[in-house]
């Protein structure tokens, strides 16, 4: 058991403020770094490679009780801002092997990443009020819903990826950038506000505050409806990068014109939440199209392309939505016929290969970058 008492200067959690916010804006307040607080506090753990925003009851319960103790409140206010418990909350299990769904990953202590943390410039602005909201850490968090401006991820004054994890003591502020110590401005160049995906990231915030939204004229949970939305993505996505596949051809029937949708790098196969901001901004906007698509006319544009249930068994381990299964249920099966074939060794696809040395380049490139821009 850990005897801990109030921090020497108070700062106490803000109301929809980040644990990681929080750890960082009570070191800077006791004038110190962020890793000697942790050391002081927790020495027995090694804290600084985790994600603060995880939360820490999948560690230690103790710590979060630590961290009411410094912060002078409840416990449960730092429960409710874990992120494990957010994908609790729409029905997935936490496994410390496989990453958060719907979560923009961050990168791990002093290590040498091009991944930024999203910030509205605005809500950043004043120096002492400044402080980051768990809401960012969401990727279908683009807009911040106050300023209704696009979220950043980079110093607007060197480049540079916002990475508040590498904040020292001298920089005073968690505004600041940690490479040229800059205070964070406004992009230049103004992002446009797309409205079918800020109507897509509002009806997803309302999904989560609800815990239940509405698919196909009927009420789903919040579970639910987190899985067809995802399911969405990965059909907008197929279709965008099979051209000449039936994919293409039945988002067109529902007047979906997939052509406008220039996806640059969905061949490296990355996961929706590790895609770049513009990506992820077109598909959410695109999901939000397949949304208003009805029940019968689902059904009557699988009939008229003769779509079977395979059709929608995307993957090598597919997941039929919940929310999805009354079309699904539906349409014709089509089972194929069992082939016992003796298993040997193969080398990969070509495909496979490919996809394989594009994210590899992606991280070359991006390091690259890095490497010239850091002071």
């Amino acid at each position: 058991m850990f005897s801990v008492k109030p921090l020497p200067i108070a700062t106490p959690l803000l109301e929809d403020e980040s644990i990681n916010s929080w750890l960082l804006r009570a070191s800077l307040n006791q004038g110190c770094n962020l890793s000697t607080i942790l050391f002081y506090h927790w020495s027995k753990y090694n804290l600084r490679h985790h994600d603060f925003d995880k939360g820490f009851n999948y560690i230690d319960e103790q710590i979060h009780r630590d961290m009411a103790i410094l912060a002078k409140t409840d416990i449960e206010s730092f429960d409710r801002r874990s992120l494990i418990k957010f994908n609790e909350d729409i029905g997935l299990i936490y496994q410390s092997n496989i990453s958060l769904a719907w979560i923009l990953p961050v990168p791990k202590f002093n290590s040498k990443t091009t991944v930024g943390h999203q910030y509205c410039y605005q809500c950043m602005e004043d120096d002492k009020s400044a402080y980051l909201k768990i809401k960012w850490r969401f990727s279908w968090f683009i807009y911040c819903d106050h300023h209704l401006v696009s979220l950043q991820d980079s110093c607007t004054s060197c480049g540079l990826p916002y990475q508040p994890h590498l904040i020292k003591a001298h920089h005073q502020f968690i505004n600041r950038c940690p490479h040229c110590q800059e205070k964070l401005e406004a992009c230049a160049k103004t992002k446009i506000l797309y409205k079918d995906a800020y109507i897509f990231q509002t009806m997803t915030e309302q999904a989560l505050l609800n815990d239940q939204a509405i698919a196909f004229e009927h009420s789903i949970t919040s579970a639910d409806w987190f899985e067809l939305m995802l399911f969405f993505i990965n059909l907008i996505r197929k279709s965008a990068l099979e051209t000449n596949s039936i994919y293409r051809t039945f988002m067109k029937a529902f007047d979906i014109d997939i052509e406008e949708l220039n996806l640059q790098r969905t061949k490296t196969g990355l996961k929706f939440d590790c895609l770049p901001y513009n990506e992820r901004v077109m598909l959410m906007a695109y999901a939000k199209k397949m949304h208003k698509i009805t029940y019968d006319n689902w059904l009557a544009v699988c009939k008229t392309h003769r779509l079977t249930q395979n059709s929608f068994r995307l993957g090598k381990r597919p997941t039929i939505p919940k929310a999805f299964m009354p079309i699904y249920n539906k349409l014709p099966s089509v089972i194929k016929s069992q082939v016992h074939v003796k298993r040997t060794l193969k080398p990969k696809s070509s495909k496979a290969v490919n996809a394989s040395w594009e994210r590899m380049q992606l991280r070359i490139e991006r390091l690259k970058s890095y490497d010239q821009a850091k002071p």
